[in-house]
């Protein structure tokens, strides 16, 4: 079990560094949010949204 949450969490880092979007869809759920430090929560569109207009680097 400690393998696979290792395995899925470097998948998960290599897909966000490389902006690997089929990879990050695939591996976050539909309901996916993320914090931002302001407090604000983005929905996973609107964090996909980031890696497709180039908010990411």
């Amino acid at each position: 079990m400690i393998d696979e949450v290792q395995d899925t969490e470097a998948h998960w880092t290599k897909a966000f560094l490389e902006g690997d979007l089929k990879t990050l869809k695939r591996l976050m759920h539909p309901d996916y949010q993320q914090i931002q430090s302001d407090g604000s929560v983005l929905s996973k569109a609107e964090v996909l949204a980031t890696f497709e207009n180039g908010e990411r680097h």
